[in-house]
């Protein structure tokens, strides 16, 4: 731990840096840190539960199976154990899991509101992010509410839950404000989340409000795919970095293989320009027409205006 005035090592402890007098902000330190095991494989978390049986890392685990591996079986078991020891997030993640019944639980809204209630009263940050999600459509017993969803997501990222990193980079994207949402883009990046790495990797693509780069935003795209396979927009993305040959040595191949498996109606634009150019491939108008206008029924125009030209 660092001193962010100077720089100078810090320990714990310290309350005041003792190269420059200042004031060390422990509980803010201690706010980003809370989520930090959210990081680690499961490997390691089930060895660290398996030592002392900690509800922190037991709620890591409940992440892990819910968010990542998308195994509310095992979310369900990893909540209630959680909640078992009375700690505010496995409450409230228990909460989350009557949303869906999942588990085996019993699908009970209103069970699901009075477990995030209760966890949000015991200070919970997932509960803060909870009742912001809820907030966005008007679920699980809370008003719609787009204030109410952004204040409680931004809180929920300062306090360093992952998911609302991701939620609320997107809220300033809404808001037009990309130097935030590129902020917050990459803190959340920092916890894998697969599609705030592809966000990224597009934002250094196009250089939007930040320097093009585009051996980092295919480095980007790359890691979203290994962690995300079927992961929206992220073939495309692929597909167009190995067509032009942008970050990676260009790969006509590999691009109409992510483009096909993308398949948008960008991405039929695509292949239809690279069948109608012969762009590593043979020309071939029939499959240029089919893709085109696929794209063009779907209303690009820059596929209609090939289209009229075969």
């Amino acid at each position: 731990m660092k001193c962010v005035k100077c720089g100078a090592e810090l320990f714990d402890g310290d309350m005041f840096c003792g190269s420059c007098g200042a004031k060390v902000e422990v509980t803010k330190q201690k706010e980003e840190q809370e989520y930090e095991l959210l990081k680690l494989p499961l490997e390691e978390l089930e060895k660290l539960e398996a030592k002392d049986h900690d509800p922190k890392v037991q709620f890591a685990l409940f992440y892990y199976y819910w968010a990542v591996d998308f195994d509310r079986d095992n979310g369900y078991i990893w909540a209630s154990k959680c909640a078992e020891q009375n700690h505010p997030d496995g409450i409230t993640a228990l909460g989350f899991c009557h949303v869906f019944g999942a588990g085996g639980c019993e699908q009970n809204v209103e069970k699901a509101h009075e477990l995030i209630e209760k966890g949000l009263a015991m200070g919970s940050t997932y509960a803060i992010f909870m009742v912001g999600d809820c907030s966005e459509n008007g679920i699980v017993g809370y008003k719609k509410d787009p204030e109410k969803q952004f204040e409680n997501m931004l809180k929920a990222a300062e306090k360093g839950y992952p998911e609302a990193m991701e939620n609320v980079a997107k809220l300033f994207e809404e808001k037009d404000d990309p130097q935030n949402a590129i902020k917050w883009f990459k803190k959340a990046a920092e916890f894998n989340m697969a599609d705030s790495i592809l966000q990224l990797g597009i934002y250094y693509y196009l250089g939007n409000d930040i320097e093009k780069d585009y051996d980092k935003s295919f480095e980007l795209f790359t890691k979203a795919y290994e962690l995300d396979e079927y992961l929206d927009n992220i073939n495309y993305w692929l597909g167009i970095s190995y067509r032009f040959g942008e970050g990676v040595e260009k790969n006509p191949l590999k691009a109409i293989e992510h483009f096909e498996e993308d398949g948008s109606k960008y991405a039929f634009d695509d292949l239809g320009q690279m069948y109608y150019y012969g762009e590593g491939v043979e020309k071939d108008m029939e499959k240029a027409r089919e893709y085109l206008t696929k794209a063009a029924n779907a209303g690009v125009d820059s596929a209609k205006e090939l289209l009229a030209k075969i």
